[in-house]
């Protein structure tokens, strides 16, 4: 009888804790659900709603990458009107088609209410697709574009810059009206707002650089590292890094099958994450920019890149700065050699506009190329480079330039100049005078300086 006690007993101590955790469970999932709901339905995001905000992360990731896209386009249509080379304008379009097809993706990720604007966006990438690859066929088969294709090419271009520049301010201009807001708020956010003032019109038409020229050049074989330094790589980086006031430098990882390791640098001003190669050279930095009004002239700029670049054992000059851009200066470096830009010793450096602060630098380009060179360029004479591009060109400078393309190198003349409101830089090779590369220039978007 007293088992028969204990063991309904039991069994109600049993149940009772179960209906306890039932019902505690049932209060947690209605909080987080409610807590879900008011994440993904509020009108600004902050570090309490974390599902709208990965959710608004992948939707400015596809907007700026179809910005990206519109405006590389329009700089590769360009560049095959400008060109006189038929392999040159034949890469040019190639990337056109693969750049219309990467924005009709990224168009296709983001929730756009106006479905007859849509449908007029994906009709015009889709023909600026077909058409790249009809004239690609053309050249491959030995003919010259014609003044008709060329003047449609022209129209293209037209239409992706205007479409372009509304769609970079929309962009610049989104901020907190978080594109999420159209799941919930009957497409309050400037996506949909700027949809639906665009024109369908504006893409009826008849049947860019932006680091500087060869910031994006191949970076050729892997790193030829010497004799492992790893002990004296902590002490390395307290120097690289001593105007910041180094607080730690901690070893974070080794980067498996290659000769990199990864540091975690802690600083007085800010924290820094900082890439090295095993023989104690640079490879890559980042930080983060300070918040504040832009102090800083782009002279400045300049000079803080040089003096780090110095004491990080690199071997450049400043060579192009971007303008001033989201309190950020962006300077390309390279090797220059007797007068002559080496492209391909590439290194990038970042500046804070704010306080001057270095927030990144990356030397993979320099790493891979840079070696010791013997660049003849004494027959150095403007007036060939000239004559070559005067009837397309109105140049205002010739400088000596060693660029790689498709894994060659080539001493070129490099030609700057003007075709109507557009700026371009052409590449020469010194004996045959044939065309390498040819690249254009975003006006209003970013600047250039020649050093």
């Amino acid at each position: 009888m007293v088992k028969t006690k204990n063991i309904k007993n039991f069994w109600i101590s049993f149940l009772s804790v179960m209906l306890i955790l039932s019902i505690a469970v049932g209060i947690w999932y209605v909080g987080f659900y409610q807590n879900l709901l008011k994440d993904l339905s509020s009108n600004t995001i902050d570090d309490e709603n974390y599902y709208k905000r990965q959710l608004e992360n992948k939707y400015q990731q596809s907007v700026y990458q179809l910005t990206d896209s519109i405006k590389n386009i329009e700089v590769n249509l360009g560049k095959a009107q400008a060109s006189i080379d038929g392999a040159s304008q034949t890469e040019s379009l190639v990337k056109v088609c693969a750049l219309a097809q990467s924005a009709v993706n990224d168009l296709s990720y983001l929730p756009i209410e106006d479905g007859q604007v849509v449908e007029s966006i994906y009709k015009y990438l889709n023909q600026v697709a077909d058409y790249s690859i009809y004239l690609t066929k053309q050249l491959a088969q030995g003919n010259n574009l014609t003044a008709k294709q060329m003047g449609s090419l022209s129209q293209l271009k037209r239409i992706s810059k205007t479409f372009y520049t509304s769609l970079n301010k929309m962009a610049m201009g989104n901020g907190k009206m978080a594109i999420t807001n159209s799941m919930f708020q009957n497409g309050a956010n400037l996506l949909n707002d700027f949809m639906g003032k665009v024109q369908t019109n504006l893409f009826e038409y008849d049947k860019l650089i932006y680091d500087g020229p060869f910031s994006d050049s191949i970076k050729t074989g892997g790193y030829k590292v010497g004799v492992s330094q790893m002990d004296a790589i902590p002490k390395k980086i307290e120097e690289m890094l001593s105007d910041y006031q180094v607080q730690s430098v901690e070893l974070v990882r080794k980067i498996k099958g290659q000769p990199i390791s990864e540091y975690t640098v802690t600083t007085k001003q800010g924290v820094f994450d900082v890439d090295m190669l095993t023989d104690g050279r640079v490879l890559e930095i980042s930080s983060y920019a300070t918040d504040g009004e832009s102090n800083l002239t782009k002279e400045q700029a300049i000079d803080i890149a040089q003096k780090f670049a110095k004491k990080a054992n690199l071997d450049v000059e400043a060579i192009w700065v971007s303008k001033e851009q989201n309190n950020v200066y962006y300077v390309n470096m390279t090797t220059v050699e007797k007068d002559v830009i080496v492209y391909c010793d590439m290194v990038k450096i970042s500046i804070s506009a704010t306080d001057g602060k270095l927030i990144g630098l990356e030397a993979k380009s320099y790493h891979k190329n840079h070696q010791q060179r013997d660049l003849q360029f004494e027959d150095f004479d403007q007036n060939k480079a000239k004559e070559v591009v005067k009837d397309f060109l109105k140049v205002d400078s010739v400088n000596k330039a060693y660029v790689e393309k498709n894994g060659q190198f080539y001493l070129c003349y490099e030609v700057s100049g003007w075709a109507g409101e557009d700026q371009y830089f052409v590449y020469l090779e010194k004996d045959s005078l044939k065309e390498i590369q040819i690249f254009k220039v975003i006006k209003g978007t970013e600047g250039y300086t020649v050093m």
